[in-house]
């Protein structure tokens, strides 16, 4: 599992990152205040609950 991720397009890291989407659109730990270019950015501790909890093909539904 990786832990640390930087987006190769936005070059900003994407902290425990749960990969839902093709294009590097993920769940991870990101600033609430800032703009998102289609990840879902959690708070730290969720972000290290869904990384953790979450298995490779475990089906993620955002709405």
């Amino acid at each position: 599992m990786i832990v640390r991720w930087t987006s190769r397009e936005y070059l900003v890291e994407m902290p425990y990152p749960v990969f839902f989407a093709e294009g590097g659109i993920a769940l991870h730990q990101g600033r609430q205040n800032t703009f998102s270019a289609g990840c879902v950015k959690l708070l730290g501790k969720d972000a290290v609950a869904w990384f953790t909890f979450v298995q490779v093909g475990d089906e993620v539904q955002v709405r």
